[in-house]
């Protein structure tokens, strides 16, 4: 019987771009120890799912995991393997955690690859609407068990958030 990691991916798993050859990289090492990686990528529902040996890819229903269908895909997921870690990565990230918190995944992994200023950049909306995502994601980090950051995006996150120093990786 395998132990399996989830990890939940925000970019595309055969791009081959930097970020998908790190987590192919990841998920073969993980196999290489023994454990059984299933790993969710954006993409849509009419790509099949990849199987290998101790790998499985599957796509989530929508193209940017942050919907209702997207938390069901990840609860039958985590239901099925029982993981002992999942790892989430961009907009997975709030789904990841929570749902890993509520079905009691030992491990649950945030992994930034960007800046936290990406939030302010990215969001043309008020101020209101910030302090909105910036709470919601201090409750995510509060139910994470480690965080993985670039240094920038640590610092400013530690300061920001409130964030236990012992998460960080």
């Amino acid at each position: 019987m395998y132990k399996s990691i989830v990890v939940t991916v925000g970019g595309h798993w055969s791009s081959g771009n930097s970020l998908s050859i790190q987590f192919k990289a990841i998920a073969d090492e993980l196999v290489s120890r023994g454990y059984r990686v299933i790993i969710l990528v954006p993409g849509t529902r009419d790509l099949n799912d990849e199987e290998f040996e101790n790998l499985i890819v599957n796509y989530w229903p929508s193209k940017r995991p942050t919907k209702i269908v997207d938390a069901l895909f990840l609860t039958k997921i985590i239901m099925k393997h029982k993981p002992v870690s999942i790892i989430g990565n961009f907009a997975a990230v709030n789904w990841t955690v929570l749902l890993g918190f509520l079905m009691g995944v030992k491990h649950r992994i945030v992994w930034y690859h960007t800046l936290i200023d990406a939030i302010n950049t990215d969001t043309t909306n008020n101020n209101i609407y910030l302090k909105v995502l910036r709470l919601r994601k201090n409750i995510i980090y509060s139910l994470s068990t480690n965080i993985v950051a670039a240094v920038n995006f640590l610092q400013k996150m530690i300061y920001r958030n409130h964030i236990i120093f012992e998460k960080i990786k």
